[in-house]
């Protein structure tokens, strides 16, 4: 079944990597809330707004794709955005 929600996530703390690339996911929200969070792979995705991240402590690299752009992130973001195919 194809995961668009990803609110059930908030009580896993300590996860650090989650791949959400090819999901329907479409809002980040309940991702700030993942303190322990250091990469994050959202290609192919409807996810075009990465402000709600800019507030995860250790949130180091962030996978997007081309089909997302354009993407809107801080410049003052903690994180690496890498664009892939």
């Amino acid at each position: 079944q194809p995961v668009s929600d990803v609110s059930a996530l908030h009580d896993l703390v300590l996860l650090k990597e989650l791949n959400l690339a090819g999901t329907k996911v479409t809002s980040l929200d309940s991702l700030t809330e993942l303190p322990s969070l250091e990469v994050l792979n959202l290609q192919h995705t409807q996810i075009t707004d990465l402000r709600p991240l800019e507030n995860l402590p250790r949130l180091k690299t962030v996978a997007v794709s081309r089909d997302m752009l354009p993407l809107t992130w801080s410049g003052d973001a903690r994180f690496e955005v890498v664009l892939t195919k």
